[in-house]
């Protein structure tokens, strides 16, 4: 192999380095647009930067909502402390979301939970004029955004609720024992796990 053969090859992998590199870098960019990058893990399970950046929109809308319906300013919600525990408990939430949705895989068939689903959320019109009004003023969500945002988490919240009452069991008592067993990471900056929970920095 002559000099110039050498370098050829070497700027060959060089090249296809770069490229590589290039395509690792876009591809970063355009999960991070699109909302797919991962904040933090329970499990195997990943909460998205998209997750994440509707429920905290969501919840940031709805207490700002309260506060104004009481003529009050609404200038308390920008403050760093302020902002900080709505990031905190949103990503509580999402985790207890996720630890809630596996449980009731364990407990109920698909076709069981989609049914029991459907009696806790069959008599709220979605549909309506109303609802529509109320859901974007409240919440800043349309009823089908509302539908999968609050109704759904909620919803099953309360059947797990009430299967653990039914086996004498407390449902809050559960909830601390697998947040404590959770393998949890959080991949915000300003927030951590902390063992129990979300904590803020």
């Amino acid at each position: 192999m002559n000099i110039y053969t050498a370098m050829k090859g070497k700027k060959i992998i060089k090249l296809i380095a770069i490229i590589g590199g290039g395509v690792v870098f876009i591809g970063g960019i355009v999960i991070g647009v699109t909302g797919y990058w991962p904040v933090a893990r329970v499990g195997l399970a990943p909460i998205t930067y998209g997750m994440f950046r509707e429920n905290f929109t969501m919840a940031d809308h709805f207490y700002r909502s309260n506060i104004k319906i009481t003529g009050e300013s609404d200038v308390i919600m920008d403050t760093k402390e302020v902002q900080r525990d709505l990031q905190r408990a949103t990503m509580d939430a999402l985790i207890e979301g996720i630890l809630i949705d596996e449980e009731l895989e364990k407990r109920y068939s698909e076709t069981d939970l989609e049914q029991l689903i459907k009696n806790k959320t069959e008599g709220i019109d979605l549909q309506s004029k109303e609802m529509g009004k109320a859901t974007g003023l409240m919440y800043g969500l349309t009823p089908g955004q509302f539908k999968e945002l609050v109704l759904l988490p909620k919803a099953k919240q309360e059947i797990l609720e009430g299967n653990i009452t039914l086996q004498n069991g407390v449902f809050n008592d559960w909830l601390t024992e697998q947040k404590t067993e959770a393998n949890v990471s959080v991949f915000v900056p300003a927030l951590y796990w902390d063992g129990k929970g979300v904590q803020a920095r």
